[in-house]
C-alpha cells in the first residue's frame, strides 16, 4: 500500500503538520507503517490563492502529483494500491487527480 498525504491550506510538505484548530499529523510520522510506503506531496499554497488562475494551478499540481507517483513507483516489483489522505485544498488536488487524469494514466500507473 502506498499512502500519499496532501496537506491543506496551512500545511507544508514536511511532516508533521500543525494546524491551529485542526490538530497535527504527527501520528503519521511515528506510527509503524511496516510494509507500507508513506509519502507526502507539497505545493505552494500562495500560488493557488493568487487569483484568477487558481483552477489552472490546481491542475498543474495534480499533474505534478501524478508525475511524482509514477517516478516513485517506476521500480516497484508488485502493484501497490494507493490511498490518499488529503485536507482542504489538498483534497481538491487529489480529486482532480482522480476525476480527470486518472482515467488516462491508470494503465501507466498499473504497470508501475
Amino acid at each position: 500500500l502506498s499512502i500519499v498525504a496532501v496537506h491543506g491550506i496551512h500545511g507544508e510538505r514536511d511532516m508533521p503538520w500543525t494546524n491551529q484548530g485542526s490538530g497535527d499529523s504527527s501520528w503519521m510520522r511515528y506510527r509503524n507503517w511496516e510494509g507500507k510506503r508513506v509519502m507526502s506531496f507539497g505545493y505552494d499554497v500562495r500560488r493557488i490563492l493568487a487569483g484568477r488562475q487558481t483552477r489552472e494551478v490546481i491542475r498543474k499540481q495534480a499533474l505534478q502529483l501524478l508525475d511524482d507517483l509514477m517516478l516513485e513507483r517506476k521500480n516497484d516489483i508488485k502493484r501497490r494500491p494507493i490511498a490518499f489522505l488529503a485536507h482542504d485544498i489538498g483534497g481538491i488536488i487529489v480529486k482532480d487527480v482522480c476525476c480527470k487524469e486518472f482515467d488516462d494514466l491508470e494503465p501507466q500507473l498499473a504497470k508501475k
